[in-house]
């Protein structure tokens, strides 16, 4: 089954209240919230009232949407604070910074063993990792996103179209890492546009298609930044789910 959602970010200057009435004309019940958006490192406060505010909404948290990059030496920390007390399962991280094919073998490695130790650490608290699946990092690639995965065997990855992979290259792609995925991100864009979900529906239905088990799909970036627009893709997501 797959289940329909959004990712916060999507609105970032809407408050959490107002997501969440989005979220309601909607119909979707399930949510990524954006660090630095709409939670923020240094206030699980902040974080635990997010989290009543969608348990008295019949909301499910999918997963913090964090910014920490690989590679950067970042505090953890505050990011598995924030997580616990937002109540996130899964904390979605970036798989560095730097294009999989600039990146040398011992860095690479050196990226993936951080990761499975983060991995481990959040394993202790119930809480899974997962990369974003993106341009200019690990996963930008079929092959790298494999390669990353398999060196880092507890963590998880999420999945969305690379504009610069063709459409059976994507196809393949998520078909590789399947048994590993998260949960996905889902737009449809021309190029570098952000176009109507509508348009993207056959080369959705081709990715959902495939896919077993429960899975969470989660609507980012809408054309215009609009809340008219997002309620039409929202419709869209739904029929393309049933």
């Amino acid at each position: 089954m797959i289940l329909p959602g959004l990712v916060s970010v999507t609105f970032k200057k809407h408050t959490v209240r107002q997501v969440l009435d989005l979220m309601g004309k909607a119909q979707l019940k399930a949510v990524e919230w954006s660090e630095g958006w709409h939670v923020h490192l240094g206030n699980p406060a902040e974080a635990a009232e997010v989290r009543q505010l969608c348990k008295e909404r019949n909301i499910t948290i999918v997963a913090l949407g964090s910014y920490y990059k690989l590679g950067e030496n970042q505090d953890f920390a505050p990011v598995l604070e924030l997580a616990q007390a937002l109540g996130a399962p899964t904390i979605r991280i970036w798989a560095g910074k730097i294009p999989s094919r600039e990146v040398k073998p011992a860095s690479f490695a050196s990226l993936a063993k951080e990761a499975e130790t983060l991995a481990q650490q959040c394993s202790l608290e119930g809480i899974e990792i997962a990369f974003e699946f993106h341009k200019d990092t690990l996963t930008d690639s079929n092959e790298s996103a494999a390669k990353l995965l398999s060196l880092a065997p507890s963590c998880k990855s999420l999945w969305q179209p690379i504009v610069a992979l063709s459409l059976q290259e994507r196809k393949a792609g998520l078909e590789r890492i399947t048994q590993r995925l998260a949960y996905l991100h889902v737009f449809f864009m021309n190029g570098p546009v952000k176009r109507p979900l509508q348009e993207g529906v056959e080369e959705w239905k081709g990715y959902l298609s495939n896919l077993a088990g429960d899975h969470y799909a989660l609507l980012e970036f809408v054309m215009g930044d609009r809340e008219d627009q997002f309620l039409e893709d929202a419709a869209t997501l739904h029929q393309l789910v049933r």
